[in-house]
Parts: C-alpha cells; sequence; structure tokens
C-alpha cells in the first residue's frame, strides 16, 4: 500500500506485566508487536514484556484489523510526555505509542473513532516511513502543507532515571481551551457534518 499522507501517533498507553513475562522493556524506545490476547511482545525476540489493558487493548485490535491502515508500535520504560493524564496503573513496566500510517482518505474516520474513545492524536516521533504528516484533529491540516515525518523533531530518551524531553509541538499555536462553536452544515450538502468537523467550518469561516 502507497501511503499518501497521514501518520499521527497515540503516546503512553501503559503495559502491565504479567508473571510469565520474560522481558523489560529497555530505556530507548524499542519495537514491538501487539496479539490478540493483548499481548505485548518484543519484534527482535517474540518476548512477551507485559499486557494492554482491555479497553487499550479492544481500541488497538479494531485499528490493528484494518487493512488499509499499518501501525508502527514501541514501547519505552518511561513515558514520552512529561506529565501523564493520570497516574499509570500498578504493575505498568513500560508505555507503548502507536503510530498510525494509512491513505489520506481515511484519516478523517481515524480522528473520528480515536475521538470517540477518548484518544487524542499527538506529533509522532521515531517515524520508520517519511511520509506527508496530517491529523485531522488539529485544524493545521486542512489548510497548511504537511510536513515530511523525517523534518520532525524527535524525542531523545537518556535513561531510565532521567526525565524524559516535552515533544515539540507543531500544532501549540492552534491549541484551545475554548469550545469552538459549530457551523451549520451547508445547504448544498446531503449529508449531516460530525460535530468536530462543523467546529472546525465554523474556526474557518471567523479566520
Amino acid at each position: 500500500m502507497i501511503l499518501s499522507a497521514h501518520a499521527p501517533q497515540v503516546v503512553d498507553r501503559p503495559v502491565i506485566a504479567l508473571p510469565e513475562a520474560t522481558a523489560t522493556p529497555s530505556c530507548v524506545q524499542e519495537t514491538v508487536f501487539f496479539t490478540p490476547a493483548r499481548e505485548v511482545r518484543r519484534c527482535t525476540s517474540g518476548d512477551l514484556v507485559g499486557q494492554l489493558d482491555d479497553y487499550a487493548g479492544e481500541i488497538l485490535w479494531k485499528i490493528q484489523a484494518d487493512d488499509q491502515l499499518i501501525l508502527q508500535l514501541s514501547l519505552s520504560a518511561s513515558p514520552l510526555a512529561v506529565e501523564l493524564d493520570m497516574k499509570p496503573p500498578r504493575g505498568t513496566v513500560g508505555f507503548l505509542s502507536i503510530i498510525i500510517y494509512g491513505p489520506k482518505r481515511r484519516s478523517s474516520d481515524v480522528a473520528y473513532f480515536m475521538t470517540q474513545c477518548g484518544y487524542y492524536l499527538d506529533d509522532p516521533t521515531g517515524c520508520d516511513r517519511n511520509v506527508p504528516y496530517t491529523n485531522p484533529q488539529c485544524l493545521f491540516s486542512f489548510h497548511e502543507e504537511p510536513p515530511m515525518t523525517f523534518d520532525l523533531p524527535q524525542v531523545q530518551q537518556q535513561s531510565v532515571d532521567d526525565s524524559t524531553q516535552t515533544p515539540f509541538d507543531i500544532l501549540a499555536g492552534f491549541e484551545t481551551t475554548d469550545r469552538l462553536p459549530e457551523a451549520n452544515t451547508p445547504s448544498a450538502l446531503c449529508t449531516t457534518l460530525q460535530v468536530y468537523v462543523r467546529r472546525i467550518l465554523r474556526y474557518n469561516l471567523l479566520t
């Protein structure tokens, strides 16, 4: 499949230890894969590291089952974000990051699904494919030339004890805590636009 665009990232999904696990995460990001049993295993050896919780596992499995999307999974002992949304659950041994590659026409589908699940897409770090980066949850993706993934700033993890650097957010200028007003669905359209699309449309009409 030719990847024309897209490559947002879901970061810092906790991986929980299992009694039968035979490996621990390293201080740097390493490539892993995901099994139907919600297991996270090293690509190099197949060693079991841990398991995702039921909710995160179900979401990841649904995305992975989509044959138009390719996932790049990486695991690290420390989170990429300096501050997490919530305290990791007991038994957390590592943090999983997921980069989602796919055709540009599927980007809105991915954004809608992830928003419904309560997940938000961040700038990717450590991409192994150089493709145009678009994030449909962010306004810049609709009216700017997308950057290439290899040109995005990267996070450097030094050791487990060191604090990781905050990923540089190229979209920070577009962030707001205000609730965006919604525009009406244009009369020329036969379908009703989703709420987040109507908010983006309203923003574009005001700027």
